[in-house]
């Protein structure tokens, strides 16, 4: 059974009717926020792929490329972390362009499922960041480079609960920034090397307040590999 401190009040309620929990309130129907989600990840990538055109003739510039990372991630508000719901692996995809020299522009997107316990009962929640970044980079040696930036994010949060035979999920959108640095060991036209980052997001505020606001704050450590174009 899995279900949180805001599902174990609302158990006693019809399967057809909407839930608004405090931990995961949104207001939205999951229909709109998955068109939502859709139109942001095309939006993201309209942006790489414009600047990609800008200079399709030129040869391709080292931090410029797709990659697919995997890292440790870490919650570090209070309530997440006093309910096992901070740590987890958090999976994603990341891809670059080359806008002027040495800046690049780009996107990640990425999903992390941390699982804990809340009032004694199994939760489960799945946190999906989707980020525009931009970049320096600086290749101190030949086939290592060094990068520093930092970006905005949507940052989507949902729950699915189950309990005394009914199911309850929500989702609610947060707004975000983060900073970041990559070291990267290349080969011809691969690479691989490792990451690290600080994400804030807003604050989640319970609807009645049993539930203390909290954020998905959050440090990711881990390594990453791809291809330049």
């Amino acid at each position: 059974m899995k279900t949180s401190l805001s599902a174990l009040r609302t158990a006693s309620r019809p399967r057809n009717e909407r839930w608004d929990p405090v931990l995961f309130y949104s207001g939205q129907d999951p229909a709109s926020v998955s068109g939502a989600l859709r139109m942001i990840l095309l939006a993201l990538l309209a942006v790489l792929l414009a600047c990609t055109a800008a200079r399709s003739e030129e040869k391709a510039i080292l931090g410029e490329g797709l990659a697919l990372k995997m890292d440790y991630i870490d919650f570090t508000d209070g309530f997440l972390s006093n309910n096992g719901l901070d740590k987890s692996v958090y999976v994603g995809l990341e891809a670059y362009a080359h806008v002027a020299q040495p800046i690049y522009l780009g996107v990640e997107a990425g999903v992390a499922n941390p699982s804990g316990t809340v009032g004694g009962q199994r939760t489960e929640l799945t946190y999906v960041p989707i980020e525009l970044n931009v970049k320096y980079v600086n290749e101190f040696m030949p086939g290592t480079n060094f990068s520093v930036g930092g970006g905005m994010s949507a940052n989507h949060v949902s729950e699915t609960v189950v309990s005394a035979g009914n199911v309850f999920s929500d989702n609610a959108w947060l707004l975000g920034g983060q900073i970041f640095s990559e070291l990267l060991f290349s080969s011809g036209n691969f690479f691989a090397g490792f990451n690290v980052k600080y994400q804030f997001t807003d604050n989640m505020v319970g609807a009645d307040g049993a539930v203390p606001a909290h954020r998905f704050s959050n440090w990711r450590l881990g390594g990453l590999g791809g291809f330049y174009f």
